[in-house]
């Protein structure tokens, strides 16, 4: 008996009336994406409810009264306004999930490939996951959240505000932005310049507050020129990354990696993102966490189906910037 392969035209989904398959889809589509993985880890990721948005205390100033003293001496006293608020909007993002009935009932019975709301809910899904992890690697427009280059920016850091707080005024409101590397590797040197940047990144990075960086993020290019510097040295991977099947090196507590959905602000060379767990929070509305609203019918609009929405309200918050830092620049190696 031979075996009969038919295609619908309209759903484009397959129908085969004798078949030997696994009722799986396999994805084709979807680069994996490091970022938001990374910051929707527990520690990072945090539920908000209701409000236009969120604010936070920053503290931005020392108190200078007072100090060593002796024995009738006069103490000056200051009015104290240590903290600067800084205001984070709710950035929302949704994604149609649009069933026709011709396509459900083509995809149902015996000749079911997949369970087409199972199919649809997960492209819808990934596809909106896609959509904020590349938004978090540009500048935002008035509606999409708040990405790396907006935080820790190559131009600019040192001025400006962020959040509603100034970067001119305040020191500590400012990431660590390192000078242009250039080639990673020098060989007439044996200068790894590359590895150096990182430690000097690295180190800026630590001075302040209570934690360290635990995450350098980097282009594919940038990480294998990192990888192809430790030529000849023991690896060790981070076990974490690894079992989740992304790339991750060790750099002393931290980890290096790369995003195949990273953007580069330099307009020469490479750049690399060095991140503090501690100090950086995704804001995920409790009630707007990838969820999807209830089915409505496409009747009244003249289409015989119906459709659904998933939602997520969410933006990347930086409760301090003086602890994130950008190497810029990184070029071949000479």
């Amino acid at each position: 008996m031979s075996t009969t392969l038919t295609y619908s035209n309209d759903s484009q989904v397959l129908n085969l009336s004798l078949y030997n398959a696994r009722k799986i889809v396999h994805d084709a589509v979807f680069n994996k994406m490091v970022l938001l993985w990374w910051a929707m880890q527990s520690g990072k990721k945090k539920y908000y409810s209701g409000g236009k948005g969120f604010r936070e205390h920053v503290l931005v100033k020392e108190n200078t009264d007072g100090g060593a003293f002796d024995r009738g001496d006069v103490t000056a006293i200051t009015a104290q306004q240590p903290t600067e608020e800084a205001f984070y909007p709710w950035r929302k993002y949704n994604k149609p999930i649009t069933i026709f009935d011709t396509d459900e009932m083509e995809n149902a019975g015996p000749t079911q490939l997949a369970s087409l709301f199972d199919v649809l809910t997960r492209q819808a899904r990934m596809s909106l996951k896609k959509d904020i992890n590349t938004d978090l690697y540009g500048l935002p427009t008035d509606k999409t959240l708040w990405g790396l280059p907006k935080a820790i920016p190559l131009t600019g850091y040192d001025s400006g505000d962020y959040a509603g707080i100034s970067r001119s005024d305040y020191e500590g409101w400012r990431p660590q932005v390192q000078s242009a590397v250039g080639s990673y590797y020098v060989t007439s040197t044996t200068t790894f310049a590359m590895r150096d940047a990182m430690l000097d990144c690295f180190n800026d990075c630590s001075n302040f507050g209570e934690g360290q960086p635990g995450l350098f993020l980097t282009s594919q290019t940038a990480f294998q020129y990192y990888d192809s510097g430790l030529f000849g040295y023991v690896r060790i991977v981070d076990e974490k990354f690894v079992n989740s099947k992304f790339p991750g090196i060790k750099f002393g507590p931290a980890t290096v990696t790369y995003d195949p959905n990273f953007e580069n602000q330099s307009s020469s060379g490479q750049d690399m993102y060095v991140l503090t767990a501690d100090d950086l929070t995704l804001a995920v509305h409790r009630k707007r966490d990838f969820a999807i609203t209830p089915f409505e019918s496409l009747v009244p609009a003249g289409q015989i189906g119906r459709r659904a929405y998933i939602l997520v309200y969410l933006n990347l918050i930086f409760t301090t910037l003086r602890t994130h830092g950008l190497i810029p620049g990184i070029t071949a190696r000479t």
